[in-house]
Order: structure tokens, then sequence, then C-alpha cells
């Protein structure tokens, strides 16, 4: 089990860097594309950010009275790769290597932004 585990510790040391490089080519892309609204995963917001965001949102009397928030179970496990290679703005065989990687974990936050 051990060999299971150090195999699988250097895929993700080997391929991390080229998923550093594809999020910071990402990171702009998603910065313009993604809802204003959206603090998670985001440089340079916090949770101040949400929390003022929501206050602004509810504070006047014509303000929807409710937020919702959502966390999706499974969401990166079940995502249809056909729609991330139709939506994401990126070379498609470098998104195939990304998608097949374990240090996708290292990127998805910023597709979900997309």
């Amino acid at each position: 089990m051990d060999n299971i585990y150090e195999l699988l510790v250097n895929v993700v040391s080997a391929s991390k860097p080229k998923m550093l490089t594809g999020l910071n080519q990402l990171d702009p892309i998603s910065e313009c594309k993604a809802d204003k609204c959206s603090d998670g995963f985001r440089k340079k917001r916090s949770a101040h950010d949400a929390i003022e965001g929501c206050y602004n949102a509810l504070r006047l009397k014509r303000s929807p009275k409710w937020i919702f928030e959502a966390d999706v179970k499974g969401c990166y496990d079940n995502i249809l790769h056909i729609w991330l290679h139709g939506n994401i703005p990126t070379d498609q065989k470098r998104l195939t290597s990304w998608l097949g990687s374990p240090a996708f974990l290292v990127i998805h936050p910023v597709i979900s932004l997309l």
C-alpha cells in the first residue's frame, strides 16, 4: 500500500507545476467571467466580503428577504467533461491532461467559477 501512496504523491508532485501554470493562465479569465457576487475561491476575497455583500443585498426595503447558499455534493466527481471542453477557454489537449490528473485539485476551484 505504501508504494501506491508514493506513486500518487510522485504523480501529483510532477504535475502540480504544470497545473499552477494553467491556474495562472485561467485566473484572469475567471475574474472577468465569474459572478461579481461570488467570493469563494477568488484572490483577494474573504468571508468579510461575502458578509458585506449579503448586507448590501438585504438592507433596502425592496431587497429580497432571503439569500440561498448551496454546497453541491460531488460537483467535481460528476461534472461532464464534455461540458468543460466546450466552456473552459484553454487548450483542449491541456484540459484533457488536467482532468485525468490527480493534481486537478489545484485548478478545480478556478474552473468552478467559469
